[in-house]
Protein backbone atom coordinates (compact mmCIF):
# COMPACT_ATOMS: atom_id res chain seq x y z
CA UNK A 1 0.00 0.00 0.00
CA UNK A 2 1.40 3.22 -1.20
CA UNK A 3 1.64 6.56 1.09
CA UNK A 4 -1.25 8.19 -0.96
CA UNK A 5 -3.71 4.92 -0.64
CA UNK A 6 -2.48 4.64 3.92
CA UNK A 7 -3.39 8.63 3.70
CA UNK A 8 -6.50 8.23 2.49
CA UNK A 9 -7.99 5.23 4.04
CA UNK A 10 -6.19 7.15 7.81
CA UNK A 11 -8.13 10.00 6.80
CA UNK A 12 -11.34 7.67 6.23
CA UNK A 13 -11.53 6.08 9.21
CA UNK A 14 -10.83 9.22 11.28
CA UNK A 15 -13.80 10.78 9.21
CA UNK A 16 -15.81 7.55 10.81
CA UNK A 17 -15.01 7.88 13.92
CA UNK A 18 -15.74 11.25 13.60
CA UNK A 19 -19.23 10.74 12.33
CA UNK A 20 -19.92 7.68 15.46
CA UNK A 21 -18.84 10.04 17.92
CA UNK A 22 -21.16 12.63 16.68
CA UNK A 23 -24.08 10.46 16.34
CA UNK A 24 -23.62 9.18 19.42
CA UNK A 25 -23.46 12.51 20.98
CA UNK A 26 -26.68 13.60 19.09
CA UNK A 27 -28.24 10.45 20.56
CA UNK A 28 -27.20 11.50 24.59
CA UNK A 29 -28.16 14.77 23.95
CA UNK A 30 -31.92 13.41 22.14
CA UNK A 31 -32.29 10.92 25.58
CA UNK A 32 -31.41 13.37 28.04
CA UNK A 33 -34.05 15.89 26.37
CA UNK A 34 -36.62 13.19 26.42
CA UNK A 35 -35.86 12.30 29.64
CA UNK A 36 -36.06 15.93 30.83
CA UNK A 37 -39.35 16.24 28.92
CA UNK A 38 -40.71 13.18 30.81
CA UNK A 39 -39.77 14.63 34.08
CA UNK A 40 -41.16 17.40 33.37
CA UNK A 41 -44.53 15.84 32.20
CA UNK A 42 -44.81 13.56 35.72
CA UNK A 43 -44.01 17.21 37.75
CA UNK A 44 -46.93 18.27 36.19
CA UNK A 45 -48.97 15.45 36.69
CA UNK A 46 -48.02 15.10 40.24
CA UNK A 47 -49.04 18.90 40.73
CA UNK A 48 -52.54 17.95 40.10
CA UNK A 49 -52.84 15.11 42.09
CA UNK A 50 -51.71 17.32 45.21
CA UNK A 51 -54.34 20.37 43.89
CA UNK A 52 -56.94 17.47 44.04
CA UNK A 53 -56.40 15.95 47.42
CA UNK A 54 -56.56 19.58 48.88
CA UNK A 55 -60.77 19.24 48.11
CA UNK A 56 -60.94 16.31 50.35
CA UNK A 57 -60.03 18.01 53.69
CA UNK A 58 -63.91 18.38 55.56
CA UNK A 59 -62.71 21.67 57.25
CA UNK A 60 -61.86 22.87 53.65
CA UNK A 61 -65.17 21.97 52.72
CA UNK A 62 -67.34 23.28 55.81
CA UNK A 63 -65.28 26.53 55.34
CA UNK A 64 -66.83 26.59 51.36
CA UNK A 65 -70.37 25.98 52.10
CA UNK A 66 -70.14 28.61 54.34
CA UNK A 67 -70.01 31.28 51.49
CA UNK A 68 -72.61 29.53 49.07
CA UNK A 69 -75.96 30.75 49.01
CA UNK A 70 -77.16 27.03 48.91
CA UNK A 71 -80.88 28.29 49.28
CA UNK A 72 -81.18 31.13 47.14
CA UNK A 73 -79.43 28.95 44.38
CA UNK A 74 -82.12 26.22 44.59
CA UNK A 75 -84.81 28.80 44.69
CA UNK A 76 -83.35 30.42 41.14
CA UNK A 77 -83.32 27.06 39.69
CA UNK A 78 -87.05 25.90 41.20
CA UNK A 79 -88.14 29.66 39.26
CA UNK A 80 -86.27 28.01 36.02
CA UNK A 81 -85.76 31.59 34.75
CA UNK A 82 -82.24 30.44 33.43
CA UNK A 83 -82.26 29.09 29.46
CA UNK A 84 -79.44 27.04 30.23
CA UNK A 85 -80.88 24.89 32.87
CA UNK A 86 -83.89 23.85 29.69
CA UNK A 87 -83.66 20.07 30.19
CA UNK A 88 -81.24 19.73 32.96
CA UNK A 89 -81.90 17.67 36.43
CA UNK A 90 -81.71 20.08 39.34
CA UNK A 91 -78.56 18.88 40.07
CA UNK A 92 -76.62 20.25 37.38
CA UNK A 93 -79.33 23.20 36.60
CA UNK A 94 -77.89 24.14 40.25
CA UNK A 95 -74.14 24.39 38.97
CA UNK A 96 -75.41 26.52 36.26
CA UNK A 97 -76.51 29.25 38.56
CA UNK A 98 -73.37 28.68 41.20
CA UNK A 99 -71.35 28.87 38.26
CA UNK A 100 -73.28 32.81 37.54
CA UNK A 101 -73.36 33.44 41.52
CA UNK A 102 -69.30 32.56 41.68
CA UNK A 103 -68.62 34.74 38.12
CA UNK A 104 -70.69 37.36 38.92
CA UNK A 105 -71.36 37.79 42.63
CA UNK A 106 -68.15 36.06 44.53
CA UNK A 107 -65.02 35.81 43.03
CA UNK A 108 -63.15 39.18 41.51
CA UNK A 109 -60.94 39.00 38.29
CA UNK A 110 -57.69 40.66 39.22
CA UNK A 111 -55.08 41.30 36.15
CA UNK A 112 -53.44 44.12 38.76
CA UNK A 113 -54.65 44.68 42.58
CA UNK A 114 -55.60 47.87 43.88
CA UNK A 115 -53.38 50.19 45.54
CA UNK A 116 -52.34 49.12 49.24
CA UNK A 117 -51.89 52.32 50.54
CA UNK A 118 -55.31 53.93 52.26
CA UNK A 119 -53.61 57.40 51.22
CA UNK A 120 -53.52 57.19 48.02
CA UNK A 121 -55.73 60.11 46.59
CA UNK A 122 -55.62 58.25 42.97
CA UNK A 123 -57.22 55.15 43.69
CA UNK A 124 -59.83 56.84 46.02
CA UNK A 125 -61.01 59.66 43.05
CA UNK A 126 -61.23 56.88 40.76
CA UNK A 127 -62.50 54.02 42.87
CA UNK A 128 -64.59 55.80 45.37
CA UNK A 129 -65.96 52.71 46.83
CA UNK A 130 -62.16 51.27 48.09
CA UNK A 131 -62.47 54.90 50.17
CA UNK A 132 -65.73 53.39 51.66
CA UNK A 133 -64.22 49.88 52.27
CA UNK A 134 -65.46 47.90 49.47
CA UNK A 135 -64.51 45.36 47.09
CA UNK A 136 -63.67 47.28 43.75
CA UNK A 137 -64.03 44.73 41.09
CA UNK A 138 -61.95 46.40 38.21
CA UNK A 139 -58.14 46.77 37.32
CA UNK A 140 -56.48 49.70 38.11
CA UNK A 141 -54.76 51.95 35.40
CA UNK A 142 -52.57 53.50 38.13
CA UNK A 143 -51.08 50.52 39.09
CA UNK A 144 -47.85 49.05 37.24
CA UNK A 145 -46.15 45.54 37.16
CA UNK A 146 -42.89 45.86 38.26
CA UNK A 147 -41.38 42.29 38.81
CA UNK A 148 -41.47 39.30 40.67
CA UNK A 149 -40.80 38.86 44.30
CA UNK A 150 -39.68 36.43 47.23
CA UNK A 151 -42.92 34.54 48.90
CA UNK A 152 -42.62 35.58 52.82
CA UNK A 153 -43.04 32.71 55.27
CA UNK A 154 -47.05 33.32 55.40
CA UNK A 155 -47.53 33.65 52.02
CA UNK A 156 -45.56 30.38 51.40
CA UNK A 157 -48.47 28.84 53.99
CA UNK A 158 -51.13 29.54 51.63
CA UNK A 159 -49.39 27.64 48.85
CA UNK A 160 -47.75 31.39 46.81
CA UNK A 161 -44.59 30.39 45.42
CA UNK A 162 -45.02 33.40 43.35
CA UNK A 163 -45.47 37.21 44.21
CA UNK A 164 -46.01 39.67 41.70
CA UNK A 165 -45.03 43.11 42.30
CA UNK A 166 -46.78 46.29 41.64
CA UNK A 167 -45.73 49.89 41.93
CA UNK A 168 -48.60 52.59 41.93
CA UNK A 169 -47.99 55.66 39.86
CA UNK A 170 -49.63 57.81 42.04
CA UNK A 171 -47.98 57.58 45.29
CA UNK A 172 -45.22 55.01 44.38
CA UNK A 173 -46.46 52.43 47.05
CA UNK A 174 -45.40 49.26 46.01
CA UNK A 175 -48.06 46.32 46.33
CA UNK A 176 -47.75 42.89 46.66
CA UNK A 177 -50.04 40.12 44.62
CA UNK A 178 -49.29 36.73 45.76
CA UNK A 179 -50.63 33.52 44.23
CA UNK A 180 -52.15 31.59 46.35
CA UNK A 181 -52.57 28.15 46.05
CA UNK A 182 -54.55 27.37 49.08
CA UNK A 183 -58.05 27.34 48.65
CA UNK A 184 -59.41 28.09 51.95
CA UNK A 185 -57.05 31.45 51.97
CA UNK A 186 -58.76 32.22 48.21
CA UNK A 187 -62.24 31.89 49.84
CA UNK A 188 -60.86 34.84 51.89
CA UNK A 189 -59.28 36.81 49.15
CA UNK A 190 -61.88 36.14 46.74
CA UNK A 191 -59.61 37.10 43.50
CA UNK A 192 -57.12 35.54 40.97
CA UNK A 193 -57.02 34.46 37.29
CA UNK A 194 -57.95 31.07 36.10
CA UNK A 195 -55.64 28.92 38.45
CA UNK A 196 -57.59 30.95 41.84
CA UNK A 197 -61.00 30.60 39.75
CA UNK A 198 -60.45 26.95 39.16
CA UNK A 199 -59.00 25.81 42.62
CA UNK A 200 -61.83 27.64 44.34
CA UNK A 201 -64.87 26.49 42.27
CA UNK A 202 -63.65 23.12 42.27
CA UNK A 203 -63.44 22.62 45.82
CA UNK A 204 -66.91 24.57 46.39
CA UNK A 205 -68.32 21.41 44.63
CA UNK A 206 -66.63 19.23 45.98
CA UNK A 207 -68.11 20.54 49.45
CA UNK A 208 -71.68 20.28 47.72
CA UNK A 209 -70.67 16.76 46.87
CA UNK A 210 -70.20 17.01 43.75
CA UNK A 211 -67.39 14.31 41.74
CA UNK A 212 -65.30 16.61 40.94
CA UNK A 213 -62.08 17.20 38.50
CA UNK A 214 -60.03 19.88 38.40
CA UNK A 215 -58.35 20.25 34.74
CA UNK A 216 -55.39 21.28 33.63
CA UNK A 217 -54.60 22.56 29.89
CA UNK A 218 -51.02 21.95 29.02
CA UNK A 219 -50.97 25.18 27.46
CA UNK A 220 -52.30 27.29 30.10
CA UNK A 221 -55.47 27.63 31.28
CA UNK A 222 -57.50 25.15 34.22
CA UNK A 223 -60.93 24.65 34.59
CA UNK A 224 -63.51 22.40 36.76
CA UNK A 225 -65.24 19.31 35.67
CA UNK A 226 -68.25 17.68 37.42
CA UNK A 227 -69.97 14.05 36.76
CA UNK A 228 -73.77 14.08 35.94
CA UNK A 229 -75.50 11.29 37.37
CA UNK A 230 -78.83 12.65 34.88
CA UNK A 231 -76.30 12.62 32.00
CA UNK A 232 -73.75 9.96 32.91
CA UNK A 233 -70.68 11.77 32.08
CA UNK A 234 -68.17 14.88 33.24
CA UNK A 235 -69.41 18.40 32.28
CA UNK A 236 -67.51 20.87 31.59
CA UNK A 237 -67.78 23.85 33.57
CA UNK A 238 -65.17 27.12 33.50
CA UNK A 239 -66.02 29.39 36.90
CA UNK A 240 -64.04 32.09 34.49
CA UNK A 241 -66.50 32.09 32.19
CA UNK A 242 -69.56 30.65 33.98
CA UNK A 243 -69.19 28.53 30.63
CA UNK A 244 -71.47 24.96 31.36
CA UNK A 245 -70.78 22.38 28.94
CA UNK A 246 -69.07 24.46 26.20
CA UNK A 247 -65.85 22.20 25.97
CA UNK A 248 -65.00 23.40 22.59
CA UNK A 249 -64.83 26.79 24.10
CA UNK A 250 -61.21 27.31 23.85
CA UNK A 251 -60.40 25.88 20.52
CA UNK A 252 -63.12 27.38 18.33
CA UNK A 253 -63.81 30.26 20.29
CA UNK A 254 -60.87 32.00 22.34
CA UNK A 255 -58.49 29.99 19.18
CA UNK A 256 -56.42 28.12 21.19
CA UNK A 257 -54.03 25.79 20.12
CA UNK A 258 -54.19 23.09 22.72
CA UNK A 259 -51.97 20.10 23.41
CA UNK A 260 -52.57 17.96 26.62
CA UNK A 261 -55.78 18.55 28.35
CA UNK A 262 -55.80 15.92 31.94
CA UNK A 263 -58.63 15.73 34.24
CA UNK A 264 -57.55 14.93 37.89
CA UNK A 265 -60.58 13.87 40.02
CA UNK A 266 -59.90 12.24 43.70
CA UNK A 267 -59.81 8.12 42.05
CA UNK A 268 -58.96 8.86 38.74
CA UNK A 269 -56.44 10.63 36.38
CA UNK A 270 -57.28 11.01 32.35
CA UNK A 271 -56.48 12.78 29.21
CA UNK A 272 -59.56 14.17 27.69
CA UNK A 273 -57.70 16.08 25.44
CA UNK A 274 -59.84 14.74 22.52
CA UNK A 275 -62.89 16.41 24.09
CA UNK A 276 -61.36 20.06 24.01
CA UNK A 277 -60.00 19.86 20.26
CA UNK A 278 -59.98 17.67 17.64
CA UNK A 279 -57.13 15.09 17.61
CA UNK A 280 -55.68 15.99 14.20
CA UNK A 281 -52.33 16.31 12.75
CA UNK A 282 -51.25 19.33 13.84
CA UNK A 283 -52.31 18.83 17.82
CA UNK A 284 -50.19 15.49 17.53
CA UNK A 285 -47.51 17.84 16.86
CA UNK A 286 -48.04 19.99 19.72
CA UNK A 287 -48.43 16.94 21.83
CA UNK A 288 -44.84 14.97 20.94
CA UNK A 289 -43.03 18.67 21.33
CA UNK A 290 -43.85 17.72 24.73
CA UNK A 291 -43.25 14.23 25.19
CA UNK A 292 -42.42 12.34 21.91
CA UNK A 293 -43.50 8.98 23.69
CA UNK A 294 -47.60 8.60 23.26
CA UNK A 295 -46.68 4.95 25.34
CA UNK A 296 -45.17 6.64 28.22
CA UNK A 297 -47.64 9.64 28.61
CA UNK A 298 -50.58 6.82 28.62
CA UNK A 299 -48.87 4.31 31.42
CA UNK A 300 -47.61 7.56 33.19
CA UNK A 301 -51.89 9.00 33.44
CA UNK A 302 -52.77 5.38 34.24
CA UNK A 303 -50.10 4.92 37.22
CA UNK A 304 -51.40 7.92 38.78
CA UNK A 305 -54.91 6.66 38.68
CA UNK A 306 -53.65 3.17 40.50
CA UNK A 307 -52.07 5.46 43.19
CA UNK A 308 -55.16 6.95 43.59
CA UNK A 309 -57.37 3.66 44.14
CA UNK A 310 -55.07 2.23 45.78
CA UNK A 311 -57.35 1.91 48.98
CA UNK A 312 -61.06 1.70 47.24
CA UNK A 313 -63.51 -1.37 47.14
CA UNK A 314 -63.20 -3.76 44.31
CA UNK A 315 -67.13 -1.76 43.45
CA UNK A 316 -65.40 0.91 43.32
CA UNK A 317 -62.80 0.11 40.88
CA UNK A 318 -65.05 -1.74 38.57
CA UNK A 319 -67.32 1.45 38.63
CA UNK A 320 -64.60 3.49 37.74
CA UNK A 321 -62.68 0.91 34.55
CA UNK A 322 -66.27 0.73 33.46
CA UNK A 323 -67.23 4.36 33.49
CA UNK A 324 -63.48 5.52 32.19
CA UNK A 325 -63.77 2.83 29.57
CA UNK A 326 -66.87 4.35 28.36
CA UNK A 327 -65.39 7.88 28.07
CA UNK A 328 -62.54 7.11 26.03
CA UNK A 329 -65.33 5.67 23.42
CA UNK A 330 -67.15 8.71 23.74
CA UNK A 331 -64.43 10.56 23.45
CA UNK A 332 -63.06 9.35 20.04
CA UNK A 333 -66.64 9.44 18.63
CA UNK A 334 -66.04 13.84 19.93
CA UNK A 335 -63.02 13.87 18.25
CA UNK A 336 -64.23 12.48 14.45
CA UNK A 337 -66.99 15.77 14.54
CA UNK A 338 -66.26 18.18 11.77
CA UNK A 339 -68.80 20.82 12.55
CA UNK A 340 -67.02 23.64 14.24
CA UNK A 341 -69.46 25.84 16.28
CA UNK A 342 -69.47 29.78 16.57
CA UNK A 343 -68.42 30.02 20.05
CA UNK A 344 -67.28 33.64 21.93
CA UNK A 345 -63.92 34.59 22.24
CA UNK A 346 -62.58 35.04 26.33
CA UNK A 347 -64.57 37.37 28.96
CA UNK A 348 -62.79 37.33 31.41
CA UNK A 349 -59.69 40.13 31.74
CA UNK A 350 -59.06 43.31 30.52
CA UNK A 351 -59.64 43.64 26.83
CA UNK A 352 -55.08 44.72 26.36
CA UNK A 353 -54.96 41.57 28.63
CA UNK A 354 -56.76 39.06 26.19
CA UNK A 355 -55.64 40.86 22.90
CA UNK A 356 -52.27 40.05 24.00
CA UNK A 357 -53.07 36.43 24.54
CA UNK A 358 -54.88 36.11 21.26
CA UNK A 359 -57.99 35.12 23.21
CA UNK A 360 -60.09 37.31 21.57
CA UNK A 361 -61.73 34.80 18.86
CA UNK A 362 -62.12 34.46 15.13
CA UNK A 363 -65.07 36.79 15.75
CA UNK A 364 -62.98 39.51 16.40
CA UNK A 365 -60.91 39.32 14.13
CA UNK A 366 -57.71 38.48 16.41
CA UNK A 367 -54.58 36.52 15.64
CA UNK A 368 -54.30 32.81 17.03
CA UNK A 369 -51.45 32.65 19.47
CA UNK A 370 -50.82 31.21 23.47
CA UNK A 371 -48.75 33.11 25.48
CA UNK A 372 -47.38 31.30 28.91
Amino acid sequence: MDSDELLARQLQEEEERLMKRTMMAAQTAGQQQQQQQQNQFLSRLQSGMETITKYEDELAQAMALSVVPVEELERKVTEGKEPKCAGLSFRDAFIVELLKWFKHEFFSWCDKPNCASTKCCFSKEIHPEAAAGKTVRTNPPNMQCVGMGHPSDEERQFGASRVELYSCTACSCQTRFPRYNDPVKLLETKRGRCGEFANVFSLICRALNYETRYVLDWTDHVWTEIWSEEQNRWIHCDSCEAAFDEPRLYSEGWGKSLSFVVAFAIDSVADVSRRYQKMDDEMLERRRAIVRDDEFVSKAIARCSETLQTNLDAARRELLRKRNEEERELLLDVSREEEKRNLPGRTTGSLEWRKARGELGENNNNSRKNLS
